[in-house]
């Protein structure tokens, strides 16, 4: 397991997990992708100063998983790729990315999906709550998921080695 906090470290540890300490911006060690299976929980920042910085660390990641042991991927995407409205969206619906953001994900989406001979399920997230994250009180209807649901999409997409698909991992509330 990664992280990009050092006092996470021990944490991981504690739980029985290997830990590494991972900055996309340098070099990853080579055998952290010494695995079947990667889970990619890479969160788009809001504070990104330019959207492709995500779409470059993705591409690390794509790099470093094509000359790697790595043969499934489960990408916890977001459901941001959506445009903000009350249409509820199917994975398989056409509609144009709302902002630049949504644009990038799609590509990070698409980019994770074409590497040869890796099976990929991708995961779009709505806003987690639970686990000390708190729901901010809306008027408007929201895409959101649980924190315990949110380990299950990826619990369950780990058993889905072989498999390329794209899922809504969300409510509509």
């Amino acid at each position: 397991g990664s992280t990009t906090t050092s006092s996470k470290l021990q944490q991981l540890e504690n739980t029985g997990i290997i830990p590494y300490l991972i900055n996309l911006d340098k070099v990853i060690p080579s055998d952290f992708f010494e695995a079947d299976v990667l889970v990619v929980t890479l969160p788009y920042k809001k504070s990104f100063s330019d959207p492709n910085i995500y779409k470059n660390q993705i591409k690390i990641v794509c790099d470093n998983v094509r000359t790697s042991s790595i043969q499934h991927i489960v990408f916890t995407s977001s459901s941001s790729v959506y445009p903000k409205d009350s249409t509820i969206y199917s994975v398989s619906d056409n509609f144009e990315p709302p902002n630049l953001r949504a644009k990038v994900l799609l590509e990070c989406e698409k980019a994770l999906n074409r590497l040869e001979n890796i099976s990929v399920i991708t995961i779009r997230l709505g806003g987690i709550y639970g686990a000390g994250r708190l729901i901010k009180k809306s008027t408007k209807p929201r895409r959101l998921v649980s924190h315990k649901d949110a380990l299950k999409h990826i619990e369950n997409s780990i058993d889905r080695f072989g498999e390329n698909h794209c899922i809504n991992g969300f409510i509509i509330a």
